[in-house]
C-alpha cells in the first residue's frame, strides 16, 4: 500500500475521533482526570510487565510484545506497530486473541459478579 494513501487513512482515523468530542465532553473527562490519570498508570505498568514476559516467553522484541499486550485502541497500536517497523502480523495475532478472550470471558464474569 503506498505510504500516501496508509497517511490518508491514518488521518481520516484521527479526525473521525477528534470530532466526537464536545464542550460536555471535555469537562466531563476534566473531572474524571484524577482518577483516570492513575488508573491509565497502572493500566501501562501492568501491560509493560506482561509485555516483558510475552517477549521473554516468544523471543519477540520488547516493542511488539508491549504493543501486543495494549488493552484497547487497536488502530493506534497497529499503526505504531507499522511505523517502527514492527511485527504487524504478532501484534494483530495477540490483540485479536485478547479480543475473543473479553468476548468469551465478559459474560461469565457479569454473572458471577451479579451472584456476588
Amino acid at each position: 500500500m503506498p505510504t500516501w494513501v496508509e497517511g490518508l487513512g491514518y488521518l481520516a482515523i484521527g479526525v473521525q475521533v477528534g470530532l466526537r468530542f464536545t464542550l460536555e465532553s471535555l469537562r466531563s473527562i476534566a473531572r474524571m482526570l484524577p482518577t483516570a490519570a492513575v488508573s491509565i498508570a497502572l493500566t501501562m505498568v501492568t501491560c509493560a510487565g506482561l509485555g516483558l514476559a510475552l517477549a521473554a516467553a516468544t523471543g519477540t522484541s520488547r516493542l511488539d510484545a508491549y504493543l501486543a499486550t495494549t488493552p484497547g485502541g487497536l488502530y493506534a497500536v497497529l499503526a505504531t506497530s507499522t511505523s517502527t517497523g514492527g511485527n504487524v502480523t504478532f501484534v494483530t495475532a495477540v490483540q485479536l486473541l485478547r479480543l475473543l478472550l473479553v468476548l468469551l470471558l465478559a459474560p461469565a464474569l457479569a454473572r458471577l459478579l451479579r451472584r456476588g
